[in-house]
């Protein structure tokens, strides 16, 4: 697992995101804000560390431990609804809350 993180040493981006019941905050850097928006990474929880690591050690870490995986976000359809509202008005990838 240690070895699939990604370094956040250089990370002055707050990502945000749920644990539980509670809202988590870590730093990030923008190229790896990018990859938690786009699905290409995700958040894990090992021992109350919470580490980015790429989406490709996600299913690796899932097996040995299901609820070590806290965000990853999938790729939204190319395909869009026809009844969907909201369709002209897509959300940022980069939005912040």
């Amino acid at each position: 697992m240690k070895a699939q993180r990604l370094p956040r040493a250089d990370g002055d981006v707050p990502y945000r995101f749920t644990s539980g019941r509670r809202v988590k905050e870590i730093t990030v850097t923008g190229a790896q804000q990018r990859q938690l928006a786009r699905g290409e990474a995700g958040i894990v929880n090992v021992e109350g560390r919470y580490d980015v690591v790429p989406a490709a050690a996600l299913e690796a870490i899932r097996a040995l431990d299901p609820k070590a995986v806290v965000v990853l976000n999938t790729p939204a359809s190319a395909e869009a609804d026809a009844d969907d509202p909201y369709a002209d008005h897509p959300v940022p990838d980069d939005l912040t809350w």
